[in-house]
């Protein structure tokens, strides 16, 4: 039996759809491994780097719809790393990976709020 997969995969008017690219740096710290966002200063640990991102998406997805809910997404674009972050960011030390963190967030649309959370968070 064929089903019908592209109804599946597009957003309900109550929900919508968000891109985010974020700067990262994973490394290291005492038995676990940090992912840490710079563009929103949120970060995930793990045992490993793959877990770490996972707990750091999380974060971020937990963040905007939090953002979303109380209407005001700006909390999302105003936190940011210490500028030295973005120094190692640019040139990392040894045992310290930089890359992007790209993902895509389904959240519900809530109604009586006014602004919606930033569709595309593109950093770099």
């Amino acid at each position: 039996m064929k089903t019908n997969r592209a109804s599946t995969n597009r957003p309900s008017p109550q929900e919508s759809i968000y891109r985010l690219t974020l700067r990262t740096l994973v490394y290291p710290a005492h038995d676990q491994v940090i992912a840490y966002a710079l563009d929103t200063d949120l970060m995930g640990a793990g045992y490993d780097e793959e877990e770490a991102m996972e707990k750091l998406r999380q974060t971020v997805k937990i963040f905007l719809e939090d953002a979303a809910t109380r209407g005001n997404p700006d909390d999302l674009m105003k936190r940011q790393a210490h500028p030295s972050f973005f120094e190692r960011w640019k040139q990392p030390p040894f045992g310290v990976e930089a890359g992007y963190l790209s993902m895509t967030i389904r959240l519900q649309k809530h109604p009586g709020i006014a602004i919606e959370p930033p569709r595309e968070l593109k950093c770099a």
